[in-house]
């Protein structure tokens, strides 16, 4: 069960680091 929980955060991190890099691409 924590290791699900940790399978989310890290893929909830990539997400937003992602997320951030666009941001910063389309800037």
């Amino acid at each position: 069960m924590k290791y699900l929980q940790f399978l989310k955060l890290v893929a909830f991190l990539i997400h937003r680091k992602e997320s951030s890099s666009n941001i910063l691409l389309e800037a």
